[in-house]
């Protein structure tokens, strides 16, 4: 059985990261450029590439920063 190229590219990032995904479609969609015409594998678009993630992204790593500005107990 051939392997598909979006089986190929997640396998590769998998390589390239050091993690393996329990699905596809998170590692799909993070390979994907904004405005993407790549689908995930039950046939839904991606409208805005990997913006979704970014934004996940974003709020995680705005988390993290917050929770070690507040353990050093400083005010700025």
């Amino acid at each position: 059985m051939a392997v598909n190229i979006r089986t190929t590219k997640v396998r590769g990032l998998e390589r390239v990261i050091c993690y393996q995904f329990t699905g596809e479609n998170s590692a799909w969609e993070a390979l994907q450029a904004p405005g993407s015409t790549a689908f995930f594998s039950n046939g839904e678009g991606l409208h805005d590439g990997n913006k979704r993630l970014a934004v996940l992204g974003d709020t995680i790593l705005r988390l993290a920063l917050c929770d070690d500005w507040l353990k050093t107990g400083k005010s700025k």
